[in-house]
């Protein structure tokens, strides 16, 4: 199982991703890394859910190399160093699907099917954002902003199920069960997921139910081994500190 979580509240984003990387080759590795920071000492994450590599490079390898770029540690490509002063994270976004995309998986004879979600703070402005790069085999579309300055709440993906019963209380086969309980069909229905609901609406309605005065609770994400975590704090309080 394979979940990505960030929540992104007035203070910060706080990003979570479970542990199990899987390659293109049918092996699965039980303590990936898939959070990884992207420019030394900049409040700029990035974690991926779908394939876990390109080629024979992990994802977490790849993101290691990225973060050289931005810090300015690659003299070959000296351009790609973030200005701590004007850097925005729709640029480092860009950024990550150049080398990712166009560099990388463009040039892998396998297809990669890879969701890349980049959180962080844009130089000098007070709130976070949330963008995604998608890699589905030969096609990635431009880095979309899913969040805003002014959007607050919580977003998963991955593998749904779980974290769907935890935040909105029910799973995709809720009709079913209900059913099976006796509940009319007619009633059961009216009361289950549409199946033909998306991850978009799937936040929507989270989002309504978490944005006001109750907290959002979460448990650890499921994973065959451990889980990722990572914060970053508004730079308007206490500075980001690179691990």
């Amino acid at each position: 199982m394979t979940v990505i979580v960030s929540v992104k509240i007035n203070d910060g984003v706080v990003m979570a991703a479970d542990s199990a990387g899987s390659m293109g080759s049918g092996q699965v590795y039980a303590h990936a890394n898939k959070i990884a920071n992207l420019c030394h000492g900049m409040p700029l994450g990035a974690m991926s859910t779908g394939t876990g590599g390109i080629g024979n490079e992990s994802i977490e390898t790849l993101l290691k190399d990225l973060r050289r770029r931005f810090s300015g540690l690659d003299p070959a490509h000296a351009d790609w160093k973030l200005d701590p002063e004007t850097y925005t994270v729709a640029q480092a976004a860009g950024r990550l699907r150049a080398f990712l995309f166009e560099e990388k998986s463009e040039a892998c004879p396998d297809p990669t099917n890879l969701q890349l979600r980049l959180c962080g703070y844009s130089a000098g402005r007070p709130l976070a954002e949330v963008w995604e790069v998608n890699i589905a085999g030969p096609t990635c579309p431009p880095p979309r902003q899913i969040m805003d300055e002014s959007s607050f709440g919580v977003l998963w993906d991955g593998q749904y199920e779980a974290l769907n019963r935890l935040i909105l209380g029910a799973g995709f086969n809720i009709g079913e069960a209900l059913v099976r309980h006796g509940v009319p069909a007619a009633s059961a229905c009216r009361r289950a997921w549409p199946r033909t609901c998306t991850r978009r609406s799937r936040f929507l309605r989270c989002r309504s139910r978490t944005r006001s005065t109750s907290p959002v609770s979460s448990s650890r994400p499921p994973s065959a081994s451990s889980a990722s975590l990572c914060s970053f704090p508004s730079p308007l309080g206490e500075p980001y500190r690179s691990p």
